[in-house]
């Protein structure tokens, strides 16, 4: 019996296996995906309401802060926490991203290894800024890299060193900012050389 694929899916299950293939090997060091089409950057989330927790994303050098220290504290046990946690940071895209590509191949290993990583033993810094711009579509963004140190004992299963750093595409929306998404190194040098929109 002949069976018939068509283009469409084929096309599908290959970037659904080149998705999976760069998520397994981000998580061996720290995450550092494309996202498939438009950036995060270009998708609005809807406002936080006032106060405190507005004000903590209203600096670029806190969300980047803020989102990497939610990022690689982890209960194996409070998976539904963690997400609520990285959701209020990110934008829409962002968060999908998160949500579709990293979890499904994260999660299973961190619930093996029942691991828990708490805040305390996670501790960020914000180095600084490694580009800077406007997109003529989402606004004003950033890229900031965060120097990452986690305790020897609570290590994620797959981490090989305690100390790593991160580039965060971060996105300016209205009074607050927002996590679009992780960028590698090289990602970081092409945008420096376009000099433009992340988007190109």
């Amino acid at each position: 019996m002949e069976v018939t694929v068509s283009k469409k899916l084929i096309v599908v299950l290959i970037v659904v296996g080149a998705l999976a293939t760069l998520v397994v090997g981000a998580i061996a060091l720290w995450p550092a995906l494309n996202s498939p089409g438009k950036p995060a950057l270009f998708t609005r989330t809807p406002a936080l309401g006032t106060g405190a927790e507005s004000s903590s994303l209203a600096k670029p050098e806190s969300v980047s802060v803020a989102f990497a220290t939610a990022f690689y504290a982890v209960d194996y046990r409070e998976q539904g926490a963690w997400l609520d946690n990285l959701k209020r940071l990110m934008t829409d895209d962002g968060y999908k991203l998160i949500e579709t590509a990293f979890l499904p191949v994260l999660w299973p290993q961190l619930e093996s290894a029942q691991t828990i990583t708490l805040a305390g033993q996670v501790t960020v810094e914000d180095t600084g800024m490694a580009v800077e711009g406007v997109s003529p579509i989402g606004g004003p963004y950033q890229v900031r890299t965060v120097a990452i140190n986690i305790a020897p004992e609570a290590l994620w299963p797959t981490m090989q060193a305690s100390l790593f750093s991160a580039n965060l595409l971060i996105a300016h929306e209205g009074d607050i900012w927002r996590v679009a998404m992780f960028m590698d190194d090289a990602q970081v040098e092409q945008l420096k050389k376009q000099g433009t929109d992340p988007q190109q």
